[in-house]
């Protein structure tokens, strides 16, 4: 934010407890200096100057919701210049929170998700601790597709269910029993790990946000 930015919506913020007077003793070399003394930040810096030439405080949303006012009616021609770069860094924030808020829901469908899975494998294994038919393996994973939603974790499930189906050949002779049922434990077993790996992996890819 720049510093008549931030002198303009701290001395709109204190509105009528301000004289003409009052505001001329605001100026940006104060401000830059209480900017500087807290590590750049602007809100801080505001904060102090504020308190330590009129003696009363700033109010921290007061001034925010100044600062978004001053950008909507301020004529283009009359913006400060770092007015743009504000703009800009708003917009990346809003991004910022929508992309939390979303990480937070997923995060929350997943959890769920993965309770479920945890059951079903759990079933599962403690009703045929030794062996099982394709017919009921595949009834079992049809159960397991039905937690996968439209999420990169979701279709890594899918995938991973797929593959089990066709090694163990599940969809041929539904009454036989499953061949290597220890490995097909296994594998049911890590089901459970699949789609929160994938959600990992996509995390820790994620673009990262830069502010100008």
């Amino acid at each position: 934010m720049s510093l008549s930015v931030g002198i303009d919506s701290a001395c709109d913020n204190a509105g009528s407890r301000l004289t003409r007077a009052d505001s001329a003793k605001f100026k940006a070399g104060v401000l830059s200096a209480a900017v500087s003394q807290n590590d750049g930040s602007m809100i801080k810096g505001a904060k102090e100057a504020f308190e330590a030439a009129f003696g009363t405080s700033l109010d921290k949303l007061g001034f925010a919701k100044e600062v978004v006012r001053l950008l909507d009616t301020q004529p283009d021609r009359r913006r400060d210049q770092g007015a743009p770069d504000l703009i800009h860094n708003f917009a990346l924030l809003q991004a910022h929170l929508a992309a939390l808020l979303r990480r937070a829901s997923d995060e929350e469908r997943g959890t769920r998700r993965d309770r479920s899975l945890s059951h079903l494998v759990a079933d599962f294994t403690r009703d045929y601790p030794d062996a099982a038919t394709r017919e009921t393996g595949s009834l079992t994973l049809y159960a397991v597709e039905g937690l996968a939603d439209e999420s990169r974790g979701g279709d890594a499930l899918r995938v991973a269910v797929s593959t089990i189906r066709r090694d163990f050949e599940l969809d041929r002779d539904p009454l036989r029993m499953i061949s290597d049922f220890t490995t097909f434990l296994e594998r049911l077993e890590a089901l459970r790990y699949a789609a929160r790996l994938a959600e990992q992996h996509r995390a820790e890819n994620a673009p990262e946000i830069r502010a100008q």
